[in-house]
């Protein structure tokens, strides 16, 4: 009897080291996966006008991006991504390397929400001081921290969710359907919209970028159109416009605009989410190219990006929002077909 047990205990003694074995090749699997070793195998569809040259699904916190937003680039070394489920940014080299926290935060009962750096940090943005601007839904402002993460300044912005410096301007987009432009100490300086589907109001916007004229391009999601105003906050054009029948919607010319920014060249490149394509406009809201990229599981491929930054000539940086992942992209223009380029004008300003 006693040998019978002693057999059935290094038995069981056996089957729990195998299954210690296997959940540690589980576990060395999926760090694998987060950290995208070096040796990974990539998987290359080929899309038309879209070359990969990084990207990055994780870093030294252990754990994947989980559904990033923003991207910003500091113009040197920095690619700054917010991940606002976890309250956390984070930052990589320029080449989607040595990713780092840079802060992050637990909400806890009973506190004031100024007693906090970030909470649901979305929109972020770095200055040409190198200063880092961030837009924080739940914290219902603009915080401002320095390169080392030390959290220096913060102003009220009710429903705070996209931001851009330039020029020692903030502009930034609340989710009450405003622009709102202050100044680096908090001061507003204008504002511009109101939430609905009108010709001057923002439904959900979700990008702002700034070119070096002074003119404004905001990507209204919910209305399915880019607006541009001047300096003085005057509408030069929409490409787009809001859908009010099943057969507006299907013919809409944007998706779900959000990311935007300005590319070296002077155009606008636009995420249109829903579509997984970035898509290209010069500054008079004409489109300049077919669209870029599509949506699919291969590394090349997009699953609903919401966001892109402008890192050198023609290499972008974008959050791949879907995939958990930051991807860095040469994207070259594509021949405008000519049915796109018959209804690709945007709509002047009256």
């Amino acid at each position: 009897m006693a040998k019978e047990h002693s057999r059935r205990t290094r038995i069981l003694l056996i089957i729990l080291i195998l299954l210690a074995l296997l959940m540690l090749c589980g576990l060395l699997y999926v760090l694998r996966a987060v950290t995208q070793s070096p040796d990974r195998r990539e998987v290359i569809s080929e899309v038309p006008g879209v070359e990969l040259e990084f990207q990055a699904y994780g870093g030294s916190w252990g754990a994947t991006l989980e559904r990033p937003v923003d991207v910003a680039y500091d113009g040197e070394n920095r690619i700054y991504v917010t991940v606002p489920g976890a309250s956390r940014i984070v930052y990589f080299d320029r080449n989607g390397k040595d990713g780092q926290i840079f802060v992050e935060d637990a909400y806890e009962p009973n506190h004031q929400r100024t007693d906090f750096d970030v909470l649901v940090p979305c929109g972020i943005d770095v200055a040409d001081d190198g200063l880092i601007y961030v837009a924080d839904t739940q914290k219902a402002a603009i915080v401002v921290f320095s390169p080392e993460g030390q959290k220096l300044r913060e102003f009220d912005l009710m429903g705070a969710k996209h931001v851009e410096v330039q020029a020692g301007r903030v502009y930034a987009l609340s989710d009450t359907g405003k622009l709102v432009v202050l100044d680096t100490e908090g001061n507003r300086l204008g504002e511009w919209g109101t939430e609905g589907r009108g010709p001057d109001q923002l439904k959900d916007p979700n990008g702002v970028a700034v070119d070096a004229d002074g003119n404004i391009y905001i990507s209204d999601m919910d209305n399915y159109r880019v607006i541009s105003l001047d300096p003085e906050l005057e509408v030069r054009w929409r490409y787009g416009s809001p859908s009010f029948t099943n057969e507006e919607h299907t013919a809409r010319s944007l998706a779900s605009p959000t990311g935007i920014t300005i590319g070296q060249d002077g155009y606008i490149y636009l995420t249109d989410s829903l579509s997984s394509v970035v898509q290209v406009l010069d500054s008079a809201g004409k489109i300049v190219s077919a669209p870029l990229g599509q949506m699919g599981n291969a590394d090349d491929q997009f699953y609903f990006p919401s966001s892109i930054e402008c890192i050198d000539e023609n290499l972008f940086v974008m959050a791949d929002t879907y995939h958990d992942r930051i991807v860095g992209v040469r994207l070259t223009h594509q021949e405008v077909a000519e049915d796109t380029q018959a209804s690709s004008a945007a709509t002047a300003a009256p």
